[in-house]
């Protein structure tokens, strides 16, 4: 049940989010985000219902670019601001909050990809 209401959670702070940096920002990154923002919800989604949704190694793989795109992420953003002031250390705790909200998207892809062997392992029934 916490999976789901997380799941709708985090569709609802996506959306709002990338509906105003689409408008307001540099797009450029934006679609990266909202790439793999969408692969992370549909990884998601495929924990939730215990389905097989592309293949295993692909979401062992998309986990690694997945938190690695997360720490690029935080560490662009704090590469803004330089120097050590009370700015720069709440900077710095803002640009760790994706990987904190996230954290949770993580857990489930590595689930979904490491330890659900019973799931990629069975055939499919028709």
């Amino acid at each position: 049940m916490w999976w789901k209401v997380y799941l709708v959670l985090l569709v609802v702070m996506e959306f709002h989010v990338y509906q105003h940096i689409l408008i307001d920002f540099d797009i450029s990154n934006s679609y990266k985000g909202l790439f793999f923002s969408s692969i992370q919800v549909l990884g998601l989604i495929g924990f939730i219902v215990r389905k097989r949704l592309i293949s295993q190694i692909f979401w062992k793989v998309f986990l690694f670019a997945s938190v690695g795109w997360g720490l690029y992420t935080a560490l662009n953003a704090f590469s803004w601001y330089s120097g050590i002031n009370i700015r720069s250390m709440l900077m710095f705790f803002i640009a760790l909050s994706p990987i904190i909200l996230y954290a949770p998207v993580y857990r489930a892809l590595y689930l979904y990809s490491y330890r659900s062997d019973s799931l990629w392992n069975r055939t499919i029934e028709n």
